[in-house]
């Protein structure tokens, strides 16, 4: 309905709205209206312009919430209680207005942030209605307080321990998880501080125990805590410097053989993978990935003599226990051993350093070879070792068989247990271990076919971190449909630097080493560059629209979008069959207007996270 000339328009001063709700907290009210002051407020203070002018009076209401939480007086001016009233739902609120003030923390000084942190730390001692809440608010203080934070660390990892319900389980080991990526902050922990940490996801792994009766929700919110309280356990061991890891490693596998869950096939197989990245991780730091070359390319290859012709090196793998050793020889001197682990894929280059014999060398030459000295005596009545001057034997004695065969033997002496008996003594043969106990489990040898190649090809392409793919669009001003929003080809400054903050930039084509989610790596389809992230654990894509190449644009612009040129359409297409197909989707919305979920529909959107500058 228009607005009547007669009515006059004026302006809310923010200001003295909000000395009005101060007001209101401070003298005596009715619980009804109060109730309701804190139910709206909230909502209110998240739109940060709004306040721009009420700086003075942001800063007297986080005085005044910060005294009636920590003072415990919250009803002291309030009248009309309903009796079944439980107080600490109101504290639990208090907080929460608290909570969302922090972004306004570089209004505040250093005495009052670490009154906010105060009141945080007093809430999850306290009310355990409001600790969920806290350890969340605590989580965005390690971001906003880090030298607050770093100072409060040891009391607060003391309560998080005390504090060991199931229903704590997420928040609790999302902080750690969080904590853990802020070296700054942990650099001053002691041992016993990693021991608490480390106790807290083991000691949750413990108590999960699904109940008969569980729901499906309840079901999948204890498999993502157990999954979580593993994954905890990884980051923060790793995190550990590595001349200290190993005072740690009984007090984990103690804890995980108190595991009462692992009668679950995936519980056990989550526990033998700690295992076995305590085994890698312990005395070395690398990565859980080895690049994907190998020596025979020539790259480490030495002047010797070569498997010659266009024959494979010998290649041979080994099942123990829960690993695979696949080790091949090169030559007579190099030799590559790949282990397949539940934990990663490691390798080792061994070279051999020691002059070899002459009869050692000369074995191993080639039959070609072998033949071609021979052919140089003539036949004039002298054999091929004065032919060849290394003291062979006749070249009659070598039999005609593949170069690649003539090493078999190195692998006999090497691994006797894969063949019945060594038939000569090899360069690798020291390399062997000590003979081991008899209860220990011999290595299986695997066979030499097909299906164990694809086996190990699909073991070589499984990854050992977790993979993300997150999708990324730019709303420009004025923008409400999906077509346009897709064709944006840039974004603002502020936008530009949130996706230069996100990772890394890396060039798209003939990239094998990063996780591109789908991206195109050979002829730039999806644009030349992309923004990755990763740590020792987790590497995740970002598929941003602007990015992507968008087509011919269009002369201009109008109310409803016109129709688009070909280019532009198979460009559409392609960046919905990135973003439809991610879990979540990142908007960052300069439209001027609230931004409808829907705008952008895929199937599997699961997450909308809504950047409004």
């Amino acid at each position: 309905m228009p607005i009547s000339a007669h009515v006059a328009l004026g302006q809310l001063r923010v200001d003295l709205y909000l000395e009005v709700l101060i007001t209101l907290l401070c003298e005596p009210c009715p619980y009804p209206l109060f109730q309701q002051l804190l139910d709206e407020l909230p909502q209110q203070l998240a739109n940060l312009p709004l306040w721009h002018e009420a700086i003075r009076e942001i800063r007297t209401l986080r005085s005044v919430l910060c005294s009636m939480v920590l003072k415990e007086r919250a009803f002291e001016n309030i009248t009309d209680v309903p009796p079944a009233l439980a107080k600490t739902t109101v504290y639990r609120q208090l907080i929460y207005v608290l909570l969302i003030l922090l972004p306004f923390h570089q209004h505040f000084n250093r005495q009052q942030h670490e009154e906010l942190v105060m009141v945080f730390q007093t809430g999850l001692s306290k009310w355990p209605v409001a600790n969920k809440l806290c350890i969340h608010a605590l989580q965005v203080c390690l971001y906003e307080f880090p030298s607050l934070m770093t100072k409060a660390l040891p009391g607060l990892l003391m309560k998080i321990s005390q504090n060991m319900a199931t229903s704590m389980g997420i928040p609790n080991l999302e902080f750690l998880a969080a904590l853990a990526d802020l070296p700054a902050l942990t650099r001053n922990l002691t041992e016993t501080d990693y021991r608490r940490i480390l106790a807290i996801g083991l000691q949750h792994i413990n108590n999960v125990s699904p109940p008969h009766d569980a729901t499906p929700a309840t079901k999948a919110s204890l498999v993502y805590l157990e999954q979580l309280a593993f994954y905890v356990i990884t980051l923060w061991f790793t995190s550990i410097r590595l001349m200290d890891r190993r005072r740690y490693v009984p007090f984990i596998i103690h804890y995980l053989q108190r595991d009462t869950s692992v009668t679950e096939e995936e519980n056990r197989a989550n526990t033998q993978l700690v295992m076995d990245m305590l085994i890698t991780s312990t005395f070395a730091n690398c990565w859980s990935r080895t690049k994907q070359r190998s020596i025979a390319s020539g790259v480490m290859a030495t002047p010797g003599m070569p498997l010659g012709g266009a024959a494979a090196p010998l290649t041979k793998a080994w099942l123990f226990n829960n690993c695979i050793m696949t080790m091949t020889m090169i030559d007579d001197r190099w030799c590559e051993i790949w282990i397949r682990r539940p934990s990663g894929l490691v390798s080792f280059t061994i070279h051999l350093d020691n002059p070899l014999k002459e009869h050692t060398h000369s074995a191993t030459m080639t039959t070609a070879h072998a033949m071609a000295a021979d052919s140089g005596s003539g036949g004039g009545g002298r054999d091929a070792s004065s032919a060849t001057g290394l003291g062979m034997p006749p070249a009659a004695t070598f039999p005609e068989l593949p170069p690649i065969l003539a090493y078999q033997h190195l692998f006999d002496a090497a691994f006797p247990s894969a063949a019945a008996a060594p038939t000569s003594a090899s360069p690798f043969g020291d390399l062997r271990s000590p003979p081991p106990p008899p209860s220990a489990p011999s290595p299986a040898s695997l066979p030499e076919d097909d299906a164990v190649r694809r086996a190990l090809g699909v073991l070589d392409r499984t990854p050992v971190v977790d993979l993300h793919k997150i999708g990324v669009t730019y709303v420009a001003t004025g923008q409400s449909h999906e077509r346009e929003i897709l064709l944006n080809e840039h974004g603002s400054r502020a936008y530009s630097l949130f996706l230069q903050s996100m990772g890394r930039m890396a060039k798209l084509r003939g990239n094998h080493d990063i996780y591109t989610g789908g991206l195109d790596i050979e002829h730039d389809i999806d644009g030349e560059y992309a923004i990755y992230w990763q740590d020792d654990l987790s590497q995740l894509i970002l598929h941003s629209t602007t990015l992507m190449p968008s087509g011919t644009p269009q002369p201009a612009a109008t109310a409803e979008p016109a129709a688009l040129l070909p280019s532009q359409e198979a460009a559409l297409i392609n960046k919905k069959r990135h973003i439809g197909n991610d879990y979540v989707l990142i908007v960052w919305n300069d439209s001027g207007m609230p931004y409808r979920f829907e705008t952008i529909p895929g199937q599997f959107n699961l997450v909308n996270i809504v950047i409004t500058p």
